[in-house]
């Protein structure tokens, strides 16, 4: 049953994330580097001189999705963490990209319902912007935190979800410890 829940809030977090756009992203490692999600994810654009690298530890006590499409995905419980590149958004101020956002999802998802505004927030050392919102997703009432950080060409998504009355135990003490360890290059 965990498993299921944990699924359907992927999916719901992949549908709220191509809904929001978004275009190919490609996972690759140094020169004689390896990566997989197990370890940590290095990302880079088709010009990664003009982009910034994301690097994000695997997360204590998370699970990682090896056949994720992509940048990286986590379980844990019901719960699930993922980064995207959302270069769609790119060029835009911190708070239009959470504007535009949220008129997806709520153009999307259904009772869907903003907590507070827009937060800034610096991730690696870069700006960012955080908003929490809840919805239904195949019937079943969600919660999500969304984080968008733009670095060089490059925007990232990351995105925290689980059941609401999960959300709190599963996802909220792991947000700052995840966030604390993400690095640019």
């Amino acid at each position: 049953m965990k498993k299921l829940l944990a699924l359907l809030c992927a999916a719901g977090m992949a549908l709220a994330l191509a809904a929001c756009g978004g275009g190919e992203q490609t996972t690759t490692a140094a020169p004689g580097e390896t990566t997989t999600a197990a370890e940590n994810i290095t990302t880079t654009t088709a010009a990664p001189a003009a982009g910034a690298t994301i690097k994000i530890p695997p997360p204590a006590g998370w699970t990682p999705n090896e056949d994720t499409v992509i940048l990286a995905q986590y379980m844990k419980s019901t719960a699930s963490f993922m980064a995207k590149t959302e270069n769609v958004l790119a060029g835009k101020d911190l708070d239009a990209m959470a504007d535009e956002a949220k008129a997806q999802l709520s153009g999307s998802f259904e009772n869907v319902k903003y907590e507070g505004g827009n937060e800034k927030i610096k991730v690696g050392g870069k700006d960012a912007v955080k908003f929490t919102w809840t919805g239904v997703v195949a019937s079943m009432n969600f919660k999500y935190v969304y984080i968008y950080i733009p670095a060089g060409s490059n925007v990232y998504s990351l995105t925290f979800g689980d059941l609401v009355e999960s959300f709190d135990t599963n996802v909220t003490p792991d947000i700052d410890t995840i966030l604390d360890s993400i690095t640019f290059e």
